[in-house]
């Protein structure tokens, strides 16, 4: 696909005329003003590595994302984020698309937003159609917010049921500051909420600033690169014996403190339980939000917080799935049976494999 740099063009017009000085006649034309060529903002994305597996980008990553994410970009520094015109990006949804790279201006990545459907904080704000957004080099820097609820269905007004995760407009107005210690009154850039088992599978996205130099890279090499991560926990539990001449099977887990109450015990299956009373939530809300911005340097500069507030039912136990035994080598005792395994470097761990 051909790309266009757009540039004004003056047609200039020289009119002989009599003049009544010499200076007049031998004074220089003004010299010609050359304007910054358009560049379009475009995005791209990544899963931030959160195993040991490593970052996960392109495709793979866009499924994980559910193939869209909501963004909110802001021209200016952060102190005019109260003034509603500097607003690029309101609330855009932009999606994945595979093959669809350098089909339009506005995607190279195979991620689009142009034409894109309307969210509701969207719609609320009067806009009719996502189009396409320029680099303004007026404005020293862009900032830019962005989630998404994977594949979980996003509503915006409601009470969410399964499956689904009510999620806030994003406000960049009230997004920084620190979290105080008393009081209501907090930061919020958005909000999660619903049941824990879909809010896990949410994601959220340190803030992107772009600054000037930037704008003028090549179509192509400068997308605005988005760094999601899970707000899911990555918890595992293993298990394995190191005393010679025995094997292990047959483990049971409790969930009372008195492990003399056999009648609670659970084959096979980890737990984590409390023993004072049910605090652990099955649904609640995640509050996003960024402490410290404009801050270069700064180790937290940019970075996504969050705060979860519980509501509703809550429980005493997080089971982590059934026990993932080591099959019996060769020789032993009861041959076909299932033991612990005998080494840290295979454990026998409990629920999904690592990266799953």
């Amino acid at each position: 696909m051909k790309h266009f740099n757009f540039w004004a063009l003056a047609l200039v017009a020289i009119v002989m005329a009599a003049c009544s000085s010499e200076d007049e006649l031998t004074q220089s034309p003004p010299a010609p003003v050359e304007e910054e060529p358009q560049f379009p903002i475009i995005f791209s994305s990544n899963k931030g590595n959160t195993t040991r597996a490593g970052e996960i980008t392109g495709a793979a990553a866009a499924d994980l994302l559910g193939k869209k994410f909501v963004v909110t970009g802001y021209k200016g520094s952060q102190s005019t984020w109260a003034d509603g015109s500097s607003i690029v990006f309101d609330n855009y949804v932009v999606e994945y698309a595979e093959n669809t790279a350098f089909t339009t201006e506005s995607n190279v990545a195979n991620w689009e937003y142009v034409g894109k459907g309307l969210i509701k904080p969207a719609q609320d704000k009067g806009i009719t159609r996502q189009t396409i957004k320029y680099w303004d080099y007026t404005k020293a820097q862009y900032d830019f917010i962005a989630w998404s609820t994977g594949k979980k269905t996003a509503i915006y007004e409601g009470t969410p049921g399964d499956g689904q995760v009510l999620v806030s407009a994003i406000t960049p107005e009230t997004a920084t500051g620190e979290w105080p210690t008393t009081g209501d009154t907090h930061p919020v850039a958005y909000t999660f909420t619903g049941a824990s088992a879909d809010l896990k599978d949410c994601y959220i996205a340190d803030m992107v600033t772009v600054k000037k130099a930037d704008y003028s890279k090549k179509t192509g090499e400068n997308p605005v690169r988005l760094t999601f991560r899970s707000l899911g926990s990555k918890v595992r539990i293993g298990i394995y014996e190191t005393i010679p001449g025995y094997s292990v099977r047959d483990v049971k887990f409790y969930t009372a403190a008195n492990v003399a109450l056999a009648g609670d015990a659970t084959d096979d299956t980890p737990r984590i339980f409390t023993t004072v009373a049910n605090n652990i939530y099955t649904q609640g809300t995640y509050t996003v939000y960024f402490p410290t911005v404009d801050t270069p340097g700064d180790a937290d500069n940019n970075q996504a917080h969050v705060k979860f507030e519980g509501t509703g039912d809550q429980s005493t136990i997080v089971d982590f799935g059934a026990l993932n035994y080591t099959i019996a080598e060769e020789g032993e005792k009861t041959p076909g049976s299932v033991y612990l395994g005998r080494s840290s470097n295979a454990a026998s761990f409990a629920g999904e494999a690592e990266g799953n």
